[in-house]
């Protein structure tokens, strides 16, 4: 049986480590409030889509923003894809779906790619080819929202037909 001592230093242990600092609740703010802004941020939201060098004209609207900067990456796809030469035996009339990021520090990421599996075995490496043209797109001034740069996901369609 314990005596009012032993009583009193469980109570007291009990008591400190039930405590919150104050330090880990401002934390949890925070985090809280990263997640808030970051889930509020839509495309249709930023001041600006993530610009390459042959973009970067401040006379642009955002929608003319939009165009050079998908225009610009569906050029160096469609450059590495042509330049493999692919040959087929079959008629290819389908479309690949690309699902993008550029992240806060103007990076390119390959979130997703949708492809048939018989486009994949009409042409074997096409998946490793675009995972490794996304990857060698050079970096980009990020997009902003409300001045802040951010992450930005966008999905482009790419038809292979012959």
């Amino acid at each position: 049986m314990m005596n009012k001592e032993g009583y009193f230093i469980l109570f007291l242990l009990l008591f400190i480590s039930c405590k919150p600092e104050k330090k880990d609740l401002k934390q949890q703010e925070n985090v809280q409030e990263e997640i808030n802004i970051d889930s509020i941020i839509k495309n249709q939201n930023i001041d600006a889509f993530p610009l390459f060098t042959d973009c970067e004209n401040k006379e642009m609207s955002l929608e003319e923003q939009k165009m050079c900067f998908i225009n610009y990456i569906s050029q160096k796809i469609y450059n590495s894809l042509n330049s493999q030469n692919f040959e087929s035996e079959n008629a290819v009339n389908d479309t690949i779906f690309i699902k993008m990021k550029v992240d806060t520090l103007g990076s390119s990421h390959l979130v997703d790619l949708v492809l048939k599996e018989q486009l994949k075995e009409e042409f074997p490496k096409i998946d490793s080819i675009l995972i490794e043209t996304i990857e060698l797109i050079p970096p980009a001034k990020p997009a902003t929202a409300r001045g802040t740069p951010t992450n930005l996901e966008f999905e482009i369609p790419i038809i292979i037909k012959n």
